[in-house]
């Protein structure tokens, strides 16, 4: 029942709306308790989204403080993430064959 304490003390509105400021890594997010897979889903990708924003400012001349690579990393976290939270027909070529009749 370990379980029970990490669910009071995680604020949900922030995992899911600012995820970098609840969880060190993007896989952290895989096992937490508190958030369903949809919404675990849409953190990451809130997540991914930051961090393009984040490097897309970079090639705009913005400084990066060294965290280019340390984003980069992050974003190939997060892609594995979502794969082990999506099921395989639920991904975007998956969809595409899933069409009735056929």
């Amino acid at each position: 029942m370990t379980d029970m304490p990490e669910i009071m003390n995680m604020n949900t509105n922030k995992a899911r709306f600012n995820p970098a400021s609840v969880f060190d890594r993007p896989l952290d997010i895989i096992d937490a308790v508190g958030l369903t897979r949809g919404q675990k889903i849409a953190s990451l990708e809130r997540w991914q989204e930051d961090l393009l924003e984040e490097l897309a400012a970079t090639n705009e001349g913005m400084p990066s403080n060294g965290y280019a690579t340390q984003n980069a990393t992050l974003l190939e976290e997060i892609k594995l993430a979502i794969a082990r939270l999506r099921p395989a027909a639920q991904s975007s070529e998956g969809i595409n064959k899933l069409e009735p009749g056929k």
